[in-house]
């Protein structure tokens, strides 16, 4: 049912549709790409609560495919995006989510003795790979 029919002081503004009410609607057109820091710049209490956040999210969002870039001094897709459905097990199990803390604790050593201009990452770059190497059809997302 249209939210604007439901509460239309508090959604008569948003076009027919936008706001649904007991819908049924498919996900399977649908897709998200994680973005993940894993430069020094962040360190391993912000690391591990981006994948904190990444599966609250994919707890919520439903069953939909899910990819994965990480950025750090050479970024890279652990996670393609036709991989997976939405399964935060099989996502949790990634060799992204099980890296050892002493080889972070490590990078991170590694990265501070590093002149800051190598540590600067270039989330464009990054986005670009994604389309480049993520994306096996077009149609699934569309990056602007």
């Amino acid at each position: 049912m249209d939210g604007r029919i439901i509460d239309p002081e508090k959604y008569g503004a948003y076009s027919e549709g936008a706001v649904c009410y007991n819908c049924q609607s498919s996900n399977s057109s649908r897709a998200v790409v994680f973005v993940l820091d894993e430069s020094g710049t962040i360190g391993e209490k912000g690391w591990d609560a981006q994948k904190q956040l990444m599966l609250q999210l994919l707890d919520v969002i439903g069953d939909i495919k899910v990819g994965l870039v990480v950025i750090s001094r050479e970024s890279y897709v652990p996670i393609p995006l036709d991989d997976y459905k939405n399964n935060a097990d099989k996502i949790s199990s990634s060799i992204v989510f099980q890296t050892p803390r002493l080889i972070l604790e490590i990078r991170w050593k590694v990265v501070q003795q590093m002149e800051m201009v190598q540590v600067t990452h270039k989330v464009a770059r990054a986005l670009q790979g994604t389309r480049t190497r993520l994306l096996r059809s077009r149609q699934n997302l569309v990056l602007g």
